[in-house]
């Protein structure tokens, strides 16, 4: 999805520090060839954990009948100075 820079900005990450600490996939059912779907992508957590700070985004695709496809979780880690 697009937008992931405001995410960043939002975060506050500096990307020279910042690394992909995990990526989570859920699925309820596959994606069906041509078919519509909304994105909801949010910034679930930020906190701070020795000295590091932690982001984690979760994306939501659900269908046009508003039930879930997908939910991926990313989190991002900014290491400390």
């Amino acid at each position: 999805a697009a937008g992931e820079l405001h995410f960043v900005e939002v975060l506050g990450l500096d990307l020279n520090r910042a690394l992909l600490g995990g990526l989570r996939h859920e699925w309820e059912r596959p994606f069906t060839p041509g078919e519509t779907v909304r994105v909801l992508v949010r910034i679930d957590q930020v906190f701070d954990k020795c000295s590091n700070r932690f982001g984690v985004v979760v994306a939501e695709f659900t269908g046009t009948d508003g039930a879930l496809i997908q939910r991926q979780s990313a989190t991002f880690i900014e290491r400390s100075a």
